[in-house]
């Protein structure tokens, strides 16, 4: 595919393009600064948007003259917080203390704290401090008032702000990628933000370019990764997704045999957006506390070799998906930290594992072929490899154009829990030079595969498909005992005994059981009605539009 929509600067307004007179060698500091003095807020505050405000005195109170040693070094250590970091609270009344030059927030708690409340103490004033001391001054810091309230405060590489703002962060400093486009690495932020870091989450590993910068470094990361032209778009769609904060995650769900390079494509995407200590989870949850844990210690969660998956390892990964409240502290005895959550999956296996309904709704699937020389389609550690920072750029570009464009994308045929999903991958493909119906023909694809697995699991729903396929009439009203006689001859050679309907009493409870998943396709069994004068019970099958997606009649 050609790149049509290649990434443009506008050096008049500033937009993506390096700040004048700056040695690239050393990069412009974007961060807010820190306060002149610990008692009142600068103007680059991040509670200051109007005028500057006065933060109210300390709840660490001096006793006279006469403090004791151990208050006189709490009441320095309680500057010192002030002076480097800020206290922010989210909408829903979650407490963080933010460091004023990165941005990182941490839940106001010791564990989280300690060794870099020492470090900094020992560094800049010489102190020893004691564990109990850093205690005490985090409790003062709790008493005190907010310095920003209503904190923007996410997970993962970028942090949704006002006014559609998104911000990244990179090795260089926080970019801020504005609503209708474009870039830039701002001298001063606009509003308090937070980049929350989990237990596993890496420090930032590739930078931003800018200058101008196509597709092609990443459509030749997902070539070099054996990732097929006909899915590109999907893995492209889900990367995107997954840096963008307030879009609905989907699952990806790579299949393939041996030697078809799975598991390094998996941590390949997980790195490009999730830089983490776990990359590959190979140690499968089968149980919802089990995977609730790994959403405390990852953003995106990867899962490595999987052989199957409970039913409640399932539900557990469609509530990540969705979104829940996690509660992101470090220690048992500190209070609960409670953070909204919402997690990117990605998986691969040698089959689909996917059975559970409202999962299968949220997960595409992308089949990798058999690599002859899975050495050529190796790479490096990222940071050594120079194929992973250009492809982060390109994808940064990439994100640029989809967040000003995909909430615009009418999502009228989009399956049911893939809508923003859908949106991003028509932007997508629109950005990489083709067109809406490129992205539709890959999901469309991807779906109806999904469709065939499920399929299998359920025989009678095929036999019903390929019976009305094969009389050419829109819809059959036959005896239940003439049907079963009928689907005989479309049985699947594969049908296990204990799957097909042992008489016709067994057929009307086996069409009950699937008839969700045969009207989602375009089937529909209506209810069973006795007929003449005998009352012969009756079932009338017929065909229908398919209600999960917009995708090719199976007829």
């Amino acid at each position: 595919m050609s790149s049509e929509h290649d990434f443009s600067y506008d050096p008049k307004t500033g937009e993506c393009e390096a700040p004048k007179n700056e040695n690239w060698d050393i990069p412009p500091n974007p961060f807010l600064q820190p306060p002149a003095q610990s008692n009142v807020l600068s103007e680059n505050s991040p509670s200051q948007h109007a005028q500057q405000q006065v933060v109210p005195k300390s709840s660490v109170k001096a006793r006279g003259g006469n403090r004791s040693r151990k208050d006189r070094i709490v009441t320095e250590i309680h500057q010192l917080l002030k002076k480097h970091y800020f206290k922010g609270v989210t909408s829903r009344g979650t407490q963080f203390l933010i460091n004023w030059h990165t941005s990182l927030a941490t839940p106001l708690e010791v564990e989280g704290l300690l060794s870099d409340i020492q470090s900094l103490a020992l560094n800049l004033s010489g102190l020893a401090i004691a564990p109990q001391e850093v205690k005490l001054a985090l409790g003062a810091i709790k008493g005190d008032p907010p310095d920003a309230q209503n904190l923007s405060a996410s997970i993962g590489l970028t942090v949704l702000g006002g006014q559609g703002r998104l911000y990244l962060l990179t090795p260089e400093g926080i970019v801020e990628i504005h609503a209708q486009g474009g870039y830039r690495l701002p001298e001063q932020l606009q509003e308090p933000i937070g980049f929350v870091r989990l237990k596993n989450t890496r420090s930032p590993l590739f930078s931003v370019f800018f200058s101008q910068i196509s597709n092609q470094p990443l459509t030749d990361f997902l070539n070099q990764l054996n990732v097929p032209k006909e899915s590109q778009l999907l893995v492209l769609a889900w990367l995107v997704t997954g840096m963008i904060p307030n879009a609905e995650n989907v699952l990806l769900e790579i299949v393939g045999e041996r030697f078809s390079g799975k598991s390094t494509l998996q941590s390949a995407l997980k790195t490009l957006i999730d830089p983490s200590l776990e990359p590959l989870i190979g140690d499968i949850p089968q149980t919802q506390a089990q995977m609730f844990e790994l959403g405390k210690r990852n953003h995106v969660i990867s899962l490595d070799k999987v052989d199957k998956l409970t039913p409640k390892a399932q539900e557990a990964l469609t509530t990540l998906l969705k979104g829940k409240l996690t509660d992101i502290s470090t220690a048992k005895s500190s209070d609960a930290t409670q953070v909204f959550l919402s997690h990117p999956v990605i998986l691969n296996s040698a089959e689909s594992v996917v059975t559970w309904a409202d999962l299968a709704d949220r997960s595409v699937m992308v089949s990798l072929p058999r690599l002859e020389k899975i050495v050529d389609h190796f790479l490096e550690k990222p940071g050594a490899n120079g194929a992973f920072q250009l492809a982060f750029a390109s994808l940064v570009t990439l994100l640029s154009y989809v967040h000003a464009s995909w909430q615009s994308v009418r999502a009228t045929a989009a399956p049911a829990g893939m809508v923003d999903f859908y949106c991003i991958g028509i932007a997508i493909a629109e950005a990489m030079g083709g067109s809406a119906s490129d992205f539709d023909q890959q999901l469309t694809t991807s779906l109806e595969r999904r469709f065939e697995m499920e399929l299998y699991e359920h025989p009678v729903a095929a036999a019903v498909r390929d019976l009305l396929g094969a009389s050419g009439k829109e819809s059959l009203d036959l005896p239940v005992g003439e049907l079963l006689q009928k689907l005989n001859d479309f049985r699947p050679d594969d049908a296990l005994d204990s799957q097909w309907p042992r008489g016709p009493r067994d057929l009307g409870s086996k069409l009950d059981k699937c008839s969700g998943l045969m009207e989602a396709y375009g089937m529909r069994v209506g209810p069973t009605e006795r007929k003449g004068k005998r009352g012969v019970y009756h079932r009338k099958i017929e065909k229908c539009t398919p209600q999960l997606y917009r995708a090719r009649s199976p007829f």
